[in-house]
């Protein structure tokens, strides 16, 4: 979209992260800003730093937890800012206390987080370790009640691989 003349935009800067429910049906947490041209009659949203939602069932049917990860890792996108066409959203709202203190510090943590490892690595085992790690402190920090849970699986998808036989050509 070319635009060359700054009165053809109306914008509009969220102070607060907003819940988006994205017509794909993800449900997404971020910073939100609206960008509408009048010349062309559309509006676009910039998301920063969104934020995924997660629904985690518990072992108490109907029961959830909720967790968040980012909607796009920073492997792919340092940068975390995205532009969605305002047809993409269904709707947009405020947040509940608990979700926004969940979200400011989801935030903090991707913030400082070291880049997870590189997928140059020539050793499959050493990688699926490594990314085996990362997966088990972020789950933990979802819902640490799952994490004895997560583990046993873990060790299970590790000892199936490990069981495969291998044919070398």
């Amino acid at each position: 979209m070319d635009i060359t003349d700054d009165d053809d935009l109306d914008i509009y800067e969220s102070t607060t992260p907003k819940f988006i429910r994205l017509a794909s049906g993800e449900d997404i947490v971020a910073e939100l800003t609206e960008i509408y041209n009048k010349a062309e009659d559309i509006t676009i949203y910039n998301l920063h730093n969104p934020v995924k939602l997660i629904y985690v069932p518990s072992r108490e049917p109907g029961i959830y937890t909720i967790g968040m990860m980012q909607w796009i890792s920073q492997t792919i996108s340092e940068e975390q800012i995205f532009t969605i066409n305002g047809d993409a959203i269904v709707t947009i709202g405020n947040l509940t206390k608990y979700i926004s203190t969940m979200y400011s510090r989801a935030i903090a943590h991707y913030s400082t987080r070291s880049m997870p490892p590189s997928f140059e690595n020539d050793n499959p085992e050493e990688l699926l370790s490594e990314m085996t790690g990362l997966m088990e402190s972020e789950i933990e920090e979802l819902d640490p009640s799952i994490s004895d849970e997560i583990d046993m699986e873990l060790e299970n998808v590790l000892l199936q691989e490990k069981s495969k036989k291998r044919t070398v050509h």
